[in-house]
């Protein structure tokens, strides 16, 4: 009961060939015409419906930034929280494209910062790098969330990832095999595709939804909680048409 795979949602044949692609083609060939958002400490930011092209953008401590949708955000750098910040999207269809630094980071939401997107939107990140939830970080999942990432992902000490099952799916570049994912002492609600991916769960984490990897080690007490809705709310096509949703999910 270790792994758990997917099938489609008219129960056709296994999605264990999906393709997923984190990378994100480059739009600032020079300088990004928006230079660099950078929200101040305590400070407040709102971006209006539109398409954005950043060399970085970086909500410092205490901060907050809100994305009004439709919204398209082009991040040449990194998408940075510091502690204490949130990011509150809302309003429409979100997506950031995050080429990330080349020392590896896309997104890094660090200590007590908060993700939420409203039951209003729908959010997508592309993310080219890695990517960390720390301490007491929150990703809030009231409208459909996925996450397509091409390096690393790490959750850690008392991180929440998702709030509803249904409403997050996260996509590990199946490219690579470079960049495992380490949830420690944390909590996971979603769907987890990384078929070319070592999974880590210990410290007393906690999943409920459902998880693909090439392994999958559960260790000090961590608990899986299979959900066969797991990131049906936040996926596309399904197994075909070209989309990368799990779909329905179902236990080996």
């Amino acid at each position: 009961d270790g792994l758990i795979a997917c099938d489609n949602p008219d129960n056709g044949p296994p999605c264990t060939a999906l393709t997923v692609d984190a990378t994100v083609v480059d739009q600032c060939p020079g300088t990004c015409p928006d230079g660099t958002l950078e929200v101040p400490r305590e400070g407040n930011r709102a971006l209006a419906p539109g398409t954005y092209r950043f060399e970085r953008l970086r909500v410092k401590e205490k901060g907050r930034l809100v994305v009004n949708g439709p919204a398209t955000i082009y991040v040449d750098g990194y998408l940075q929280l510091d502690e204490k910040a949130s990011l509150l999207i809302q309003g429409g269809e979100v997506t950031f494209l995050v080429r990330g630094e080349a020392t590896g980071w896309a997104l890094e939401a660090k200590n007590e910062s908060a993700i939420t997107v409203d039951a209003s939107a729908r959010a997508t990140f592309r993310l080219q790098g890695d990517v960390a939830f720390g301490n007491e970080s929150v990703l809030t999942t009231g409208g459909p969330t996925e996450l397509y990432i091409y390096g690393k992902l790490d959750i850690r000490s008392d991180a929440r990832v998702g709030t509803d099952p249904a409403l997050l799916a996260v996509y590990l570049d199946t490219t690579t095999d470079s960049g495992d994912v380490s949830i420690k002492e944390a909590t996971f609600q979603g769907g987890l595709y990384a078929p070319t991916r070592e999974v880590e769960l210990k410290n007393g984490t906690t999943v409920t939804g459902a998880i693909v990897g090439r392994s999958i080690d559960l260790r000090r007490d961590a608990t899986v909680t299979y959900d066969p809705a797991a990131g049906t709310g936040a996926g596309g096509a399904g197994c075909t048409g070209g989309g990368v949703s799990p779909g329905s999910w179902a236990p080996l």
